[in-house]
């Protein structure tokens, strides 16, 4: 009874194994090891291997930003710097966060308008750096300090030059500066006012007046002003100006203008 029972339990040790051995033995259980392992190899390969990760960096910019590639470069440089743990390796093409990178640039230097990043396998990165490009110059008192603003309404550099058109604030902001000081639509709509003056009414402006909302006023070198509805109807008021200066206000009855006033259906003027 005794051996009955011995050769019971090694047939079932046997079997147990046999059960086990049986799973390596499988095709598809073979496939699916071998798969993951692969998957595991080619994700090491793609993220952490230092064969794609970034090792050079070409940086190039207009004469005006240029003396801030080095700050760029170490910019760029601790983004791609990977620590984990206590072991640190460069970021692979696949880890880098491009849109991270452009926004600590345009908040490191305003005057960066935008950039261009490319990837060149293996391991370089190329930054094309875009200047804004200033359409005036946006005060909030007579006195200093004045900044370049581009026709996106961003301000992004003090400065004392009086060669681009002033845009005078009547508002002071009530803590920081913002960068955006004026909506894009309308720092169009200015700009578009003075190119209908420079080109159009050949009357050179002296500058802008505006609470940056729905006043604007501009002044002319003649003396007299205009008043514009920011954030309305431009075009309509540019061809009511054009009619009035063409028909009743050619350049020999402008000496004593005051003003005109668009703000409503109808042009008045004083």
């Amino acid at each position: 009874m005794s051996q009955y029972r011995v050769k019971k339990k090694s047939r079932r040790i046997k079997a147990k194994y046999k059960k086990k051995k049986s799973i390596w033995k499988n095709f598809g259980f073979r496939i699916i090891f071998l798969g993951a392992i692969l998957l595991i190899a080619l994700a090491y390969l793609l993220l952490f291997s230092p064969l794609l990760a970034i090792k050079e960096i070409k940086i190039t910019a207009p004469d005006g930003l240029s003396n801030i590639i080095p700050k760029v470069n170490d910019l760029v440089n601790n983004e791609l710097e990977k620590r984990f743990a206590i072991f640190s390796f460069k970021k692979s093409f696949f880890l880098l966060n491009t849109e991270n990178i452009k926004k600590k640039i345009k908040a490191m230097e305003p005057a960066v308008e935008d950039i261009l990043i490319k990837k060149v396998p293996p391991n370089t990165l190329f930054l094309e750096l875009k200047e804004r490009v200033p359409q005036a110059v946006w005060c909030y008192t007579q006195n200093e300090p004045c900044y370049l603003i581009d026709n996106k309404g961003v301000i992004f550099k003090e400065t004392v030059d009086k060669n681009f058109l002033m845009i005078l604030a009547e508002t002071q902001p009530s803590s920081q500066i913002p960068l955006e000081v004026i909506s894009p639509d309308k720092m169009v709509q200015i700009l578009e006012i003075l190119n209908f003056f420079n080109e159009t009414l050949k009357i050179s402006p002296q500058q802008f007046m505006t609470d940056g909302q729905e006043k604007l006023n501009l002044k002319t070198q003649e003396g007299w002003e205009v008043y514009f509805p920011l954030g309305g109807d431009i075009k309509t008021a540019l061809t009511k100006l054009g009619l009035l200066i063409e028909k009743n206000l050619p350049q020999g009855k402008r000496k004593n203008l005051q003003y005109i006033d668009l703000r409503f259906s109808k042009a008045y003027y004083k």
